[in-house]
């Protein structure tokens, strides 16, 4: 049953997202994707998210090959997956938070534990400093409504500018966070 969950969010993300994408303009940018972190592979990631998160991913992943990248699915609970895309050599490349069903006050609570988690396992240090900017990207997403919204925050110590984009699929009750790194072609 937890494996056909896990299938079918994939399914529904991997649907929603090309149109999303259109919708927001960010093909439009002149920015190009980065590595979310170089060092970093798929395990590493999910050990130390295990480590650290209330909310830790259940069994093994799963693993789907997407083109050029690999993705993995790893279910939290039956409402939430996390889906770690990476490239053909395992490195990180973008992260999605998929819920599935109503958000209230509870479930806002756990994404955003889920979502600090995220950041801290992919190398912000959990000082005040990140947490403000863990805070700030969230908030910005608001998760309770249905609008595409997007933050990018900028990271002056790796140079790169972080992107959070926040979806939702109404109609399949589908709320996704996408996070990834840019770099400025300019």
């Amino acid at each position: 049953m937890k494996n056909l969950f896990v299938l079918l969010m994939a399914a529904v993300f991997l649907l929603g997202a090309a149109p999303v994408t259109q919708a927001a303009g960010l093909n439009e940018l002149t920015e190009t994707k980065v590595q979310l972190e170089d060092s970093l592979t798929v395990d590493d990631f999910a050990a130390a998210y295990n480590k650290i998160c209330a909310y830790p991913l259940a069994g093994e992943l799963t693993k789907r090959l997407q083109g050029n990248y690999v993705s993995y699915f790893g279910g939290i609970d039956d409402s939430t997956v996390l889906i770690i895309n990476a490239n053909q050599a395992g490195k990180l490349s973008n992260l999605v938070i998929a819920h599935h069903g109503a958000i209230d006050n509870t479930e806002q609570e756990k994404l955003r534990v889920i979502f600090d988690s995220t950041l801290t396992a992919l190398g912000l240090k959990a000082d005040e400093n990140n947490l403000f900017f863990a805070n700030q990207a969230f908030d910005r997403l608001s998760v309770t409504n249905d609008t595409l919204l997007a933050a990018r925050l900028p990271r002056e110590e790796t140079q790169r500018t972080w992107t959070f984009l926040k979806a939702v699929n109404p109609e399949k009750q589908v709320t996704t966070i996408l996070i990834e790194a840019v770099v400025d072609n300019k």
